[in-house]
């Protein structure tokens, strides 16, 4: 994904900020910024170069006036791009020759394609109505944005002899897939899959099988939603699938404090989940409060999920799991607490064993892996969404009211990335 600096198109996006009296309010952007570096656009007839080098100007005599990256044609937006802070951005708040202040952020360019030999699973993501066949072995065309969870930005800019200079940086999502560890060698996870940590003394390996068909979900490179984003194992499970409240919870902490200190966009899968439990429920919202988006599968039981943790947490985004026929799945549970569905019947993903090794299997595992990959898939696309803000955006492409089956009381929304 290529990311450049917004000029005067930006400008429709903003929304003003910092009004004072007598000053001009700077506009802010709607997602990411270059720190201290501000669009100004002139009024018309107003000379840049003369306002910039002006002896008698507080903008030539500040010491926080940093430097000129942009200086724009006169005749089709008159005005320049820089860095400017404290006084250098009052003078130019309270100058008459001055029409705008627009904060300088980031757009990406936006590049579909198509993977042909998906699952059905993938292919109903990037879908707004049912596929129009029962044959889940089937392969099917799946389109999605080519950032898939990571990307790097390119960053334009150009001095006063207008020499370009480019500077990259690198970016992407970790996924941390709370759950009976990775298979790392598998081939499908092109190097992309790390051991995390280990809590309830159980080795440093899936030897269950069930995180490391979560993680080819998630961010597989043929059967993944977030096809470039990291994959990070954190074993909290035994390998016959089962663990303590106390493991899970510490292995929440341990991707809360490696999210403070990567500062990298984090994704939080638990495809688990039992009896009602205050003190995980805490832990996720906990989770969650730190900017870690947690998704949870709804559980298996086709019962209401009030009663199911963590599941039954509002802040978390919860998933339940659906057919190739847009029907609940008939397992999948249900209630008020259900975020959204996707598919969760017959899905295809990495499996142990061998570096090719797959398997096909049923659960809200799987649907709620669909929608942690498509969170990711969202974050490497604005990597500043928050917890609330992607959750947001997810309600905003679902599509609703298609899905057969559904309880009364059920949010009827299934998963949709937005790509076709």
């Amino acid at each position: 994904m290529i990311s450049f600096l917004a000029t005067a198109s930006l400008l429709l996006f903003a929304s003003k900020i910092n009004a004072r009296p007598n000053l001009i309010a700077v506009e802010s952007f709607a997602g990411r910024v270059e720190t201290d570096s501000y669009i100004v656009q002139l009024k018309s007839g107003a000379d840049a170069r003369q306002l910039l080098s002006s002896s008698g100007s507080r903008l030539a005599t500040s010491p926080e006036y940093s430097s000129i990256t942009h200086v724009f044609n006169s005749s089709t937006f008159n005005g320049f791009a820089g860095k400017f802070k404290g006084e250098a951005l009052l003078a130019l708040q309270s100058s008459k020759d001055v029409e705008g202040i627009y904060e300088n952020g980031f757009v990406d360019a936006r590049a579909i394609t198509t993977q042909t030999d998906a699952t059905w699973g993938l292919a109903r993501l990037s879908s707004k109505s049912a596929l129009g066949s029962s044959n889940t072995g089937a392969a099917y065309p799946f389109k999605y944005d080519t950032s898939a969870g990571a990307g790097e930005y390119i960053l334009y800019r150009q001095s006063w002899g207008l020499r370009s200079v480019i500077d990259t940086r690198p970016s992407g999502v970790d996924i941390y897939i709370v759950d009976t560890g990775i298979y790392l060698q598998h081939s499908d996870f092109g190097g992309r899959a790390i051991w995390g940590a280990t809590f309830g003394g159980y080795p440093n390996a899936d030897g269950q099988g069930h995180g490391t068909s979560c993680a080819g979900v998630a961010g597989g490179n043929t059967y993944g939603v977030a096809k470039k984003a990291a994959l990070v194992a954190v074993k909290v499970l035994s390998d016959s699938g089962s663990g303590t409240t106390a493991d899970i919870i510490s292995g929440l902490q341990w991707i809360i404090a490696r999210r403070q200190s990567t500062g990298r966009p984090s994704v939080a899968i638990l495809a688990l989940g039992g009896s009602a439990n205050t003190a995980l429920d805490n832990a996720v919202v906990s989770a969650h409060n730190a900017g870690v988006h947690v998704v949870v599968a709804s559980g298996a039981s086709n019962t209401g999920v009030e009663n199911t943790s963590p599941a039954r947490v509002t802040q978390v985004i919860t998933v339940g799991a659906t057919t190739i026929a847009d029907a609940k799945a008939p397992f999948s549970n249900y209630g008020p607490g259900i975020d959204i569905f996707a598919p969760g019947v017959n899905i295809k993903t990495t499996w142990i064993g061998s570096p090719t090794a797959t398997i096909t299997l049923s659960g809200t595992s799987y649907s709620a892996c669909y929608v942690g990959g498509l969170i990711a898939y969202f974050l490497g696309l604005d990597p500043s969404l928050t917890p609330a803000a992607a959750q947001a955006q997810l309600h905003t492409l679902g599509v609703d009211g298609i899905l057969t089956s559904i309880p009364s009381g059920t949010n009827n929304e299934i998963a949709y990335n937005g790509a076709a």
